[in-house]
């Protein structure tokens, strides 16, 4: 008999068993003399590459003013009144989103929550965001990037917004975001330079394994 972690929980159980003894999760043990069955894993193809948007869906939200390449949704002013039926329609599909623009508020931000696949989130807005936002964020338990100095992928060039209204106070709830690896600060003077030095030393602190910029 051999040991195998549990999916859900980790624990060490019997490749025999049916269900985790600690968590219930179910595991699919096999009768002995019979080899575990697992369920098929889809492995990227490199000749392909990433299994490019569905059209329909990327038509649908251009109509929406959305722009969306099958991992990141782009949403621009234009798309703020849009926002809501762009969360219906794609909410599942998106791992990374990138909010640019004046209008953005922190009503805006509660709403990513409603994106269970999204590991990245850059924000190039006005002076909209507050604490709040920060707040809401910090809620968003998987994700890995943010990026709070968001440059235009093309030109390699700021683009011209700034998160001016975060405090240290608001930064200290990004402490709860365990699995980021990447964190980008707003441009320097949104903060005092003592501001900013305390923010990057009490996130490297909390998080370790994230490089702070």
């Amino acid at each position: 008999m051999a040991l195998i972690p549990c999916p859900e929980c980790g624990r060490q159980i019997s490749t025999l068993a049916t269900s985790c003894p600690s968590c219930g999760c179910p595991v699919g043990g096999a009768a002995p003399g019979q080899a575990t069955q697992q369920s098929p894993v889809a492995e990227p193809n490199s000749e392909t590459g990433p299994v490019p948007p569905d059209p329909q869906l990327v038509k649908q939200l251009e109509d929406l003013k959305a722009k969306y390449d099958g991992h990141t949704l782009r949403l621009e002013d234009s798309a703020v009144p849009n926002f809501l039926a762009i969360i219906r329609l794609c909410s599942k599909e998106v791992t990374r989103i990138d909010l640019v623009g004046n209008d953005w508020e922190d009503r805006h931000i509660q709403q990513l929550q409603q994106f269970p696949n999204l590991r990245e989130l850059a924000v190039a807005s006005g002076n909209l965001l507050t604490d709040e936002s920060l707040a809401h964020i910090s809620s968003l338990q998987f994700l890995t990037k943010l990026d709070l100095f968001l440059v235009d992928p093309s030109s390699k060039a700021w683009l011209g917004f700034q998160c001016d209204r975060f405090t240290e106070r608001g930064y200290r709830q990004l402490t709860r975001l365990g699995n980021l690896r990447f964190i980008k600060l707003p441009r320097p003077d949104s903060l005092s330079p003592e501001s900013r030095s305390k923010v990057i030393a009490m996130l490297q602190q909390a998080l370790p394994d994230a490089f702070i910029q």
